[in-house]
């Protein structure tokens, strides 16, 4: 969204004409999806400089990067998303993309407000596009699913 706002606002509107099913898998659910540092040594024990080493010491660099004991897996997640739809929970709302703010620009403007009272008073008024927005994520689940999917491309 960040690097070309009015496209992506132009998708969802499109998507929103046309009856196009659109998943938001924004950053409140990307950065819960984390592996260990003990679980990238396993990948990293592997070997071989395959798949599951190098994705161990990715996860191993991030976790020096930050000092944490765990680091995010990032976009994988929302593949394991896309994968495995049952471990995602979305709620439909209305969506806009910020196109001027000098600090919001490229952000998505998810709408959590009850439309069932009156607030004809908001000038803004509900947005035209809603779509299913990831609110939470079983992230144990997608990290098993990655590390499965990471171990399993040595195979």
């Amino acid at each position: 969204m960040w690097h070309d706002p009015e496209a992506a606002a132009i998708v969802l509107e499109s998507a929103a004409e046309l009856d196009i099913p659109v998943v938001m898998y924004g950053l409140d659910v990307f950065y819960d999806v984390r592996v260990s540092r003990e679980q990238a040594a396993e990948l990293i024990a592997v070997g071989g400089c395959g798949p599951a080493e190098m994705a161990g010491r990715l996860i191993d660099y991030q976790c020096d990067r930050f000092g944490q004991r765990d680091a995010t897996i990032g976009d994988a997640g929302a593949v394991c998303a896309v994968i495995d739809r049952v471990g995602l929970t979305t709620t439909r709302l209305p969506v806009r993309v910020e196109l001027a703010g000098a600090y919001s620009r490229g952000r998505t403007v998810v709408d959590r407000r009850d439309w069932s009272g009156d607030l004809a008073h908001d000038p803004h008024w509900m947005a035209a596009t809603s779509v299913d927005v990831a609110l939470s994520v079983d992230a144990d689940r997608y990290a098993e699913l990655w590390l499965r999917t990471v171990q399993d491309g040595v195979r």
